[in-house]
């Protein structure tokens, strides 16, 4: 019984180390000039991580009578009206496009207008009326997320349809939090006009089309 056993397990040593063999025999010689041979290669697929994210954003304040408002503790705020900055950061281990375009429209029962140009002598006009540009850029910190110190800013005027969109690039950082890449939007522009009511709101959109960058 022992002679048998001693056998069986010689012969499985064997079989393994033939089957070894044959997993690492990956050359292929061939000696018949007459012979077809077909060799199957495999790939290797190299991708970047993908992380953006664009904080939710705070209500554009529309304040046509130009009263005191304070949204950051800081106050003698009278522009008629008033954006706080967005934040955009990439995690991502490629450079990344983040193309924006905005768009304005009166919410429903509203009677503002929207004006595609600055208002130049608001004291002037009449009906209700928003201007909007949007700008966005690069921030080296999240600190200068918050006070808006944005670099390669681009600009456009927001309009019902039809605007032009804006564009931030961030670079590649490795993936780690510590190198995580910011970016920041705001909205700015004037309110102006008399007889405004509740109803008088706007609704502000962005469509962000978001793409990795070819290259290094």
């Amino acid at each position: 019984m022992k002679k048998q056993k001693l056998i069986a397990f010689c012969l499985t040593v064997v079989l393994m180390f033939s089957m070894s063999v044959m997993a690492f025999a990956a050359d292929t010689t061939v000696t018949d000039a007459s012979s077809d041979t077909e060799i199957t290669i495999g790939s290797t697929l190299h991708i970047p991580t993908i992380k953006v994210t664009i904080k939710t954003p705070a209500n554009v304040i529309v304040n046509p009578y130009q009263m005191e408002y304070d949204p950051t503790n800081a106050s003698g705020v009278t522009d008629s009206l008033i954006s706080a900055p967005t934040e955009i950061s990439s995690d991502s281990t490629i450079k990344m496009k983040i193309e924006a375009t905005p768009s304005v429209t009166p919410a429903a029962g509203s009677s503002v207008q929207v004006s595609t140009t600055s208002l130049s002598d608001p004291s002037k006009v009449t009906d209700p009326t928003v201007y909007l540009t949007m700008k966005i850029g690069e921030a080296a910190t999240q600190a200068d997320v918050t006070s808006f110190n944005i670099t390669n800013p681009d600009e456009t005027t927001v309009l019902t349809t039809g605007s032009t969109p804006v564009t931030l690039v961030l670079n590649k950082t490795g993936g780690t939090g510590s190198d995580t890449k910011y970016g920041a939007f705001k909205f700015s522009g004037q309110s102006a006009g008399s007889g405004w009511k509740a109803t008088d709101l706007i609704t502000v959109k962005v469509l962000f089309k978001i793409n990795p960058v070819v290259g290094p």
